[in-house]
Protein backbone atom coordinates (compact mmCIF):
# COMPACT_ATOMS: atom_id res chain seq x y z
CA UNK A 1 0.00 0.00 0.00
CA UNK A 2 2.62 2.78 1.18
CA UNK A 3 4.47 1.84 -2.32
CA UNK A 4 1.39 2.45 -4.57
CA UNK A 5 0.27 5.82 -2.05
CA UNK A 6 4.69 6.73 -3.14
CA UNK A 7 3.53 5.83 -6.80
CA UNK A 8 0.62 8.72 -6.88
CA UNK A 9 2.59 11.25 -5.69
CA UNK A 10 1.55 10.70 -1.74
CA UNK A 11 5.01 10.06 -0.32
CA UNK A 12 4.22 12.02 3.21
CA UNK A 13 0.60 9.28 3.70
CA UNK A 14 1.19 6.59 5.57
CA UNK A 15 -2.24 5.07 6.41
CA UNK A 16 -0.58 1.73 8.34
CA UNK A 17 -0.80 -1.93 8.31
CA UNK A 18 -3.27 -1.70 11.13
CA UNK A 19 -5.69 0.54 8.81
CA UNK A 20 -5.89 -1.59 6.14
CA UNK A 21 -5.68 -5.03 7.49
CA UNK A 22 -8.80 -2.93 9.91
CA UNK A 23 -10.09 -1.42 6.27
CA UNK A 24 -10.37 -4.10 4.53
CA UNK A 25 -10.45 -7.68 6.36
CA UNK A 26 -14.26 -9.11 7.22
CA UNK A 27 -14.68 -9.28 10.73
CA UNK A 28 -11.53 -7.99 11.78
CA UNK A 29 -11.44 -5.68 14.98
CA UNK A 30 -9.14 -2.82 15.99
CA UNK A 31 -6.62 -4.02 18.18
CA UNK A 32 -5.26 -1.74 21.39
CA UNK A 33 -2.23 0.58 20.32
CA UNK A 34 -0.55 2.56 22.44
CA UNK A 35 -0.58 6.54 21.19
CA UNK A 36 3.11 6.83 19.98
CA UNK A 37 3.05 3.74 17.70
CA UNK A 38 -0.34 4.91 16.32
CA UNK A 39 1.00 8.28 15.73
CA UNK A 40 4.04 6.54 14.01
CA UNK A 41 1.91 3.94 12.11
CA UNK A 42 -0.95 6.57 10.74
CA UNK A 43 0.51 9.75 9.38
CA UNK A 44 -1.13 12.66 7.10
CA UNK A 45 -1.62 16.01 6.77
CA UNK A 46 -4.94 17.40 5.95
CA UNK A 47 -4.33 19.02 2.99
CA UNK A 48 -2.52 15.73 1.72
CA UNK A 49 -5.64 14.09 3.26
CA UNK A 50 -8.26 16.23 1.35
CA UNK A 51 -5.81 16.21 -2.18
CA UNK A 52 -6.03 12.32 -1.67
CA UNK A 53 -9.54 12.33 -1.41
CA UNK A 54 -10.54 14.63 -4.07
CA UNK A 55 -8.45 12.29 -6.49
CA UNK A 56 -10.08 9.48 -5.27
CA UNK A 57 -13.71 11.40 -6.04
CA UNK A 58 -12.53 12.16 -9.51
CA UNK A 59 -11.88 8.69 -9.94
CA UNK A 60 -7.77 9.48 -10.53
CA UNK A 61 -6.61 6.77 -8.16
CA UNK A 62 -8.75 3.31 -8.56
CA UNK A 63 -10.57 1.10 -10.92
CA UNK A 64 -14.51 2.66 -11.17
CA UNK A 65 -15.11 -0.31 -8.62
CA UNK A 66 -12.77 0.28 -6.13
CA UNK A 67 -13.46 3.64 -5.98
CA UNK A 68 -16.87 3.11 -5.22
CA UNK A 69 -16.35 0.86 -2.81
CA UNK A 70 -14.15 3.37 -1.33
CA UNK A 71 -16.95 5.72 -1.24
CA UNK A 72 -19.48 3.12 0.44
CA UNK A 73 -17.03 2.41 3.07
CA UNK A 74 -17.29 6.18 3.79
CA UNK A 75 -20.35 6.47 3.59
CA UNK A 76 -21.57 4.07 6.38
CA UNK A 77 -19.75 5.94 8.93
CA UNK A 78 -21.50 6.17 12.03
CA UNK A 79 -20.92 9.90 13.95
CA UNK A 80 -21.83 13.23 12.94
CA UNK A 81 -18.75 15.61 13.20
CA UNK A 82 -18.47 16.98 10.11
CA UNK A 83 -22.42 16.71 10.04
CA UNK A 84 -23.03 18.64 12.66
CA UNK A 85 -23.72 22.62 11.99
CA UNK A 86 -23.74 21.93 8.05
CA UNK A 87 -27.27 23.27 6.70
CA UNK A 88 -30.24 21.39 5.70
CA UNK A 89 -30.00 19.76 2.11
CA UNK A 90 -26.41 18.75 2.77
CA UNK A 91 -25.20 15.55 2.67
CA UNK A 92 -21.85 13.72 4.25
CA UNK A 93 -20.16 10.65 3.43
CA UNK A 94 -17.09 10.26 5.84
CA UNK A 95 -14.44 8.54 7.84
CA UNK A 96 -14.05 9.80 11.76
CA UNK A 97 -10.94 8.92 13.64
CA UNK A 98 -10.11 9.11 17.22
CA UNK A 99 -6.30 8.28 18.91
CA UNK A 100 -6.67 8.35 22.64
CA UNK A 101 -3.14 8.27 24.04
CA UNK A 102 -2.55 9.48 28.28
CA UNK A 103 -3.44 12.74 28.33
CA UNK A 104 -4.38 13.94 25.16
CA UNK A 105 -6.74 12.85 22.30
CA UNK A 106 -6.37 13.19 18.87
CA UNK A 107 -9.24 13.33 16.30
CA UNK A 108 -10.63 14.18 12.73
CA UNK A 109 -13.14 13.62 10.14
CA UNK A 110 -12.36 13.76 6.57
CA UNK A 111 -15.20 12.97 3.73
CA UNK A 112 -17.06 14.70 1.15
CA UNK A 113 -20.29 17.48 1.66
CA UNK A 114 -22.59 17.21 -0.99
CA UNK A 115 -24.56 20.74 -1.67
CA UNK A 116 -27.80 20.47 -2.61
CA UNK A 117 -27.05 21.59 -6.04
CA UNK A 118 -24.77 18.07 -6.09
CA UNK A 119 -21.46 20.04 -6.31
CA UNK A 120 -18.73 17.48 -3.87
CA UNK A 121 -16.86 19.81 -1.26
CA UNK A 122 -13.47 17.78 0.16
CA UNK A 123 -12.82 18.19 3.50
CA UNK A 124 -10.59 17.04 6.30
CA UNK A 125 -10.48 18.51 9.31
CA UNK A 126 -7.81 17.24 12.26
CA UNK A 127 -7.39 18.25 15.75
CA UNK A 128 -4.10 17.34 17.33
CA UNK A 129 -3.39 16.64 21.24
CA UNK A 130 -6.41 18.33 22.80
CA UNK A 131 -6.05 17.84 26.65
CA UNK A 132 -8.45 14.62 28.09
CA UNK A 133 -9.92 17.52 30.36
CA UNK A 134 -11.79 18.96 27.15
CA UNK A 135 -15.03 17.00 26.51
CA UNK A 136 -15.84 14.63 23.19
CA UNK A 137 -18.96 16.66 21.77
CA UNK A 138 -16.79 19.85 22.11
CA UNK A 139 -13.99 18.66 19.86
CA UNK A 140 -16.78 16.95 17.67
CA UNK A 141 -18.46 20.66 17.98
CA UNK A 142 -15.21 22.56 16.79
CA UNK A 143 -14.92 20.12 13.48
CA UNK A 144 -18.35 21.16 13.13
CA UNK A 145 -18.12 24.72 13.09
CA UNK A 146 -15.06 24.05 10.54
CA UNK A 147 -17.18 21.84 8.06
CA UNK A 148 -19.43 24.89 8.11
CA UNK A 149 -17.15 27.92 7.76
CA UNK A 150 -15.27 25.97 4.73
CA UNK A 151 -19.12 25.18 3.30
CA UNK A 152 -19.74 28.59 3.76
CA UNK A 153 -17.43 30.11 2.33
CA UNK A 154 -17.57 27.85 -0.90
CA UNK A 155 -21.30 28.84 -0.91
CA UNK A 156 -20.61 32.84 -1.00
CA UNK A 157 -17.44 32.49 -3.21
CA UNK A 158 -20.27 30.50 -5.89
CA UNK A 159 -22.89 33.09 -5.35
CA UNK A 160 -19.86 35.85 -6.66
Amino acid sequence: VQAWLKSRGYAGMNIGSRTVKETFTPGAAAQPMDAESARLDRTVTPREMARFLADLHRGQLLAPEGTATILDIVGRTVGDRLALSLPPGASVRHKTGTLLGGELVSVNDVGYVTRPNGAVIVMAVFIKDSPTSVAHATRDKVIGHIARAIYDDIQLRATR
